[in-house]
């Protein structure tokens, strides 16, 4: 019993995972096919992406947050957003890594920003890309992108460049799992 506790402790480390805060709840809507840790329950808005073959659902959870930088620092706000894109499963038959691209320059142009990093990734096997986007007002955008079957899965933090490079940040980036 004792390994276990040990070894339940020590695998987020080994890993290089960053554990949730304590106080933050697992986060796992029904039917979107994951579970992330948030400070808060998130605020839900669904849309249609119109694109040049159809249409696809997206579905934006948001919830702000305040991170401590220091203890003599104020706290600085960040958003912490995680976006599902459900398209029809037809189209997306070998399209994973153009459909991460997409995605990635979706995410610079909308932002208005600038790419300053990009590594592709994996979690449970599907491809992924984690980005690092600097925008004009000095802020910084941290996501990290998965292609999964029919769906894009987009986790980001947003704010200024010294909240996103937190540990509560990492701590958010690093819980999203997929459901089975």
């Amino acid at each position: 019993m004792m390994y276990r506790l040990c070894l339940g402790l020590t695998l987020p480390l080994l890993a290089g995972q960053t554990a949730p805060p304590v106080g933050w709840r697992t986060f796992a809507p029904k039917d979107a096919g994951f579970s992330v840790a948030l400070p808060r329950s998130p605020k839900a808005k669904k849309q249609q992406l119109k694109l040049p073959a159809g249409a696809a659902d997206v579905t934006v959870f948001t919830c702000d947050h305040e991170v401590s930088t220091g203890a003599s620092k104020p706290a600085l706000d960040v958003a912490f957003v995680i976006g599902v894109t459900e398209y029809a499963s037809a189209d997306m038959d070998g399209v994973d890594d153009k459909r991460l691209r997409n995605a990635r320059d979706g995410a610079v142009e909308s932002a208005r920003g600038k790419l300053i990093h990009e590594r592709k990734i994996t979690l449970a096997g599907h491809p992924g890309r984690e980005l690092w986007i600097q925008t004009r007002d000095d802020g910084m955008i941290h996501t990290r992108l998965y292609a999964v079957k029919q769906r894009l899965y987009q986790t980001m933090a947003v704010g200024p460049k010294k909240a996103v490079e937190t540990k509560e940040v990492a701590a958010f980036l690093d819980s999203f799992r997929l459901s089975k």
